[in-house]
């Protein structure tokens, strides 16, 4: 099953999947790798920052052939922000938090396509006036700043596709795996922003302890408030609030926003010289509440794979009328993370017609390849091929699995089997380590398994 949506058919993108445009968090080489990974990578430029823009513009123009686009936040910005962003050529610009309309007519100008982020029903009114060729549909679970006063992601999403038809819609909040992902498609929309999930992945431009703090927390620990924002002399909207994890500021303030709010001064300066004592963080931690779905910091673009098949395989589940659950934290643990991007590509195309597969043709080239990518070399049972599969080095390492894999059901008669020690994707297959990979005896294709397969699928 492949995601195809409006969305995908829009930009040309292989995966229902956008980055949210994180303000300064979603740096070129983020966006670089999402759009690298099949998605849609939105730079995070928020108020449009000149210097930035000059850093981080180059680095996702020049790191993806994909489509890829720049995110603004319209209270912010002025026109010059959009023309400099318009002059890298974007496939996209996205505008949130405000009203649109004095810089929808530059994009509507360029080749860009125009996304409007929406957190109410006249937002979205709005949106379609100034001529959005995409909504996004915001739920208050989101992470950092969203509607002091919105909806949540599940009401929200299905009301706007409803009231904007036949625009897209895209669903951001509280989306931090494949199922919710699936979620977003059943709703209705034609895809998902995803905002803390990139965030915690490694081209992500946050600090290492911000990241530390979404994979080890919960959801319950999050809270939209006006608090920080305020004291650090922000100059929000206090239409909109953020979401972020604990802080000790909110802790003393939580209660007070109104009081805080009408004479911040005492409080800014304590707020600046806790953090120049280094007793309080300089950022908050911008986090959404479904950061208790996050365990990891992988890369980006193995990331968007991963989202797709996830939600392949939820939406297949329902139909079938099959739980969906991801399993408790111990097994997840040990379970490879592309395990599902895997167990997709061993259903849809075991037989891979690669490069690799010349392999079985010539078995020096195969050591060659060991060497290059880091794996370890099988022989089967009792080929007769064995001695030609590596060097003698390599022959003490050597483990005997045998020549039959199976998969899905089928058993799959194989020359060789390789271990795959490190990360390695095979084009469109990402193999993480511990997985395995055979030559058939037909010598034409690669097939891959795992330990345990018969389980996985």
């Amino acid at each position: 099953m492949t995601l195809a949506t409006a969305f995908t058919r829009l930009f040309g993108v292989r995966h229902p999947i956008a980055l949210a445009p994180m303000g300064g968090s979603a740096g070129g080489a983020l966006a670089a790798a999402v759009s690298n990974g099949g998605g849609l990578g939105l730079l995070g430029s928020g108020n449009g920052d000149r210097e930035w823009l000059a850093r981080e513009l180059p680095l996702v123009a020049q790191g993806t052939s994909g489509p890829w686009g720049v995110g603004f936040q319209s209270w912010a910005i002025d026109p010059g922000a959009v023309e400099c962003a318009l002059r890298y050529e974007p496939r996209a610009v996205m505008l949130s938090f405000g009203d649109p309309r004095p810089f929808a007519g530059l994009v509507r100008q360029s080749s860009a396509a125009l996304i409007i982020q929406v957190t109410d029903l006249d937002e979205a009114r709005q949106a379609v006036d100034a001529g959005a060729d995409v909504l996004v549909a915001q739920g208050t679970e989101a992470g950092g700043h969203g509607a002091r006063r919105g909806w949540s992601t599940l009401a929200f999403v299905p009301a706007v596709v409803d009231l904007v038809a036949p625009v897209p819609v895209l669903a951001a909040g509280g989306i931090a795996d494949g199922r919710g992902v699936a979620a977003a498609l059943t709703l209705g929309a034609c895809g998902a922003l995803i905002g803390t999930r990139f965030l915690a992945t490694a081209e992500a431009l946050a600090d290492p302890d911000a990241k530390k703090a979404i994979v080890d927390g919960v959801g319950e620990q999050t809270e939209r408030s006006s608090v920080l924002d305020i004291a650090r002399g922000s100059r929000w909207p206090l239409e909109y609030t953020g979401r972020t994890l604990g802080h000790p500021f909110l802790d003393r303030w939580r209660d007070a926003e109104a009081e805080l709010a009408a004479d911040p001064h005492d409080v800014r300066r304590a707020y600046q010289e806790g953090v120049a004592r280094g007793d309080l963080p300089a950022q908050p931690v911008w986090a959404s509440q479904a950061i208790g779905l996050i365990h990891d910091l992988p890369p980006a673009g193995d990331l968007v794979g991963v989202l797709a098949a996830q939600a392949e395989e939820a939406l297949a589940r329902a139909v079938a009328g099959q739980p969906s659950g991801l399993g408790d934290r111990q097994e997840r643990q040990q379970t490879p993370p592309h395990a599902p991007l895997l167990r997709h590509h061993i259903r849809q195309c075991w037989q891979i017609p690669i490069a690799l597969a010349r392999l079985g043709h010539r078995f020096p080239l195969l050591e060659e390849c060991a060497n290059a990518v880091n794996i370890d070399i099988h022989a089967g049972e009792s080929s007769e091929h064995a001695p030609a599969l590596g060097s003698a080095a390599h022959q003490p390492a050597v483990h005997r699995y045998a020549q039959i894999l199976r998969v899905d059901g089928h058993l799959i008669p194989t020359l060789f089997a390789v271990r795959i020690t490190s990360f390695w994707r095979v084009g469109r297959l990402a193999l993480p380590p511990g997985c395995f990979a055979g030559a058939l005896r037909g010598r034409r294709a690669v097939q891959a398994c795992v330990p345990n397969l018969a389980a996985w699928a």
